[in-house]
């Protein structure tokens, strides 16, 4: 129980650093840091919950509206440091917008 407890804090505090590091650099506007974090938040969320993630970059440069999908399980995840109401929105009409372009009433969220 007591080295569950030491991996849960060590994480924790990882997690903690890494929030910390990628807000303060934001605020210089340093965010290189940004696209290190889509990647492991990907291989994180693969690992913890099978999701079956892919970097959405790595299909279509600088992709708006998400940062990660999933094809086989339908899922599409916004990664980022800010959490306000307005960039939700304006993250979801986005999508809403991607969605709405289809071809062939496929559904093609890379374009």
């Amino acid at each position: 129980m007591i080295r569950r407890e030491n991996v849960i804090k060590r994480f924790i505090m990882g997690m903690s650093v890494l929030t910390a590091y990628i807000y303060y650099t934001g605020n210089l506007n340093m965010h290189d840091i940004n696209i290190s974090a889509e990647q492991f938040m990907c291989d994180l969320l693969n690992i913890l919950y099978n999701m079956d993630l892919k970097n959405a970059n790595n299909v279509t440069y600088n992709n708006s509206g998400y940062d990660l999908i999933s094809e086989n399980k339908k899922i599409i995840i916004q990664v980022t440091v800010t959490d306000t109401p307005e960039k939700i929105i304006r993250k979801l009409n986005t999508i809403k917008h991607k969605v709405l372009n289809t071809q062939s009433g496929r559904r093609n969220l890379e374009k």
